[in-house]
């Protein structure tokens, strides 16, 4: 009978473990989570395939043997807006000019609209990626196979990633000074002025204007 008691008790505190107290200490540990504390940015700066040309609007391509671009999303956009979030691809066979919307990325009601780096006709888009919302998995994913109608002329703005430390962490400084100035008076604010890094997620925080003129600032 004893056995039987001690069982029924430790299968009851289990239970109250299980279903009440870690749950409690969960949502309590996620309310005390502040965005200081979530994962910095500047170490996804080069978290991208080998071989790729970057461009300023947070895009990569990569020109395959048959004159076709495979086209990506920079990472630290994704990392920027923080996950969870929902991704918006264009179809097969859509002709995109320079600077049309090619991708928007949506969380909490706002949407990130990223362009087009080059002209021409989508002839494939990664499936796998539809519904994807795992930023690790989209910034090393291709997301379409376009054919360019003149990507000579488009190459000349573009930055071979083997050769763009530089230039990628001057556009992670602008991205920084932006945001600092915006978010000065929050605790991500104070967190930037005393050297941090840009903590994941920072955009998502701040308020519609802020993120309008980022997209203003930064997506073209």
């Amino acid at each position: 009978m004893v056995v039987i008691f001690v069982a029924l008790f430790i299968i009851a505190m289990l239970a109250l473990d299980y279903y009440v107290i870690r749950p409690r200490q969960q949502e309590k540990q996620a309310e005390e989570m502040t965005i200081g504390e979530l994962l910095p940015l500047s170490r996804m700066l080069r978290n991208i395939p080998a071989g790729v040309f970057l461009q300023s609007a947070f895009t990569w391509t990569k020109l395959q043997d048959d004159g076709t671009l495979k086209v990506g999303i920079h990472p630290l956009i994704l990392g920027l807006i923080g996950p969870p979030y929902e991704v918006d691809l264009l179809q097969s066979k859509e002709v995109v000019q320079h600077e049309d919307p090619l991708l928007r990325v949506r969380k909490n009601g706002r949407t990130m609209t990223l362009k087009s780096p080059v002209e021409g006709e989508i002839l494939d888009y990664n499936q796998a990626l539809v519904g994807e919302t795992d930023w690790e998995h989209l910034n090393m994913s291709w997301l379409y196979k376009i054919r360019p109608k003149n990507v000579t002329a488009e190459m000349k703005t573009w930055q071979y990633s083997e050769d763009a430390g530089e230039w990628m962490d001057e556009r992670y400084r602008q991205v920084k000074s932006f945001l600092f100035e915006k978010a000065a008076p929050t605790e991500a604010g104070v967190t930037l002025a005393d050297g941090g890094d840009v903590p994941m997620g920072i955009l998502s925080e701040l308020d519609d204007e802020t993120w309008n003129e980022f997209q203003q600032k930064f997506i073209r």
